[in-house]
C-alpha cells in the first residue's frame, strides 16, 4: 500500500481536491471527501494567517466538516454533543447546502 501526505494548502486546494472532483471516490468516503474539500477551502482563503484568525463562523464551519467527517459522522455521542453546543439542526442544514 502506498500513502500520499500532502500538507501545502496550495497544493491541496489546486491539485488535490480538483483530481477527487474530476475523479469521484464511489464510495460513503465521498462525503468525507466533500467535508474536506470544503474544510479546505476555507484554510486557503485564511492562508498564512494562522487559525487564531478565523472567523466565528469559519471555525463553526470546519468543527461541522471535522464532525461529519469517518467515524464522527455515526457517532450519537458526538452528535448529540454537537448540538450542546449550540449547532442545531437548522444552522448544520444551512452548513451542508453551503458545503454541497
Amino acid at each position: 500500500m502506498c500513502y500520499l501526505g500532502v500538507r501545502n494548502k496550495e497544493e491541496l486546494q489546486k491539485i488535490i481536491v480538483p483530481f477527487f472532483t474530476k475523479y469521484n471516490i464511489n464510495t460513503e468516503k465521498h462525503r468525507d471527501f466533500l467535508n474536506f474539500a470544503f474544510a479546505v477551502s476555507i484554510l486557503y482563503k485564511n492562508k498564512g494567517k494562522g487559525l487564531k484568525n478565523l472567523t466565528q463562523e469559519q471555525r463553526e464551519h470546519l468543527d461541522f466538516c471535522i464532525s461529519q467527517m469517518n467515524k464522527n459522522r455515526y457517532s450519537p455521542e458526538k452528535s448529540l454533543k454537537r448540538t450542546k453546543e449550540g449547532m442545531n439542526s437548522e444552522r448544520a442544514n444551512l452548513l451542508i447546502s453551503q458545503a454541497y
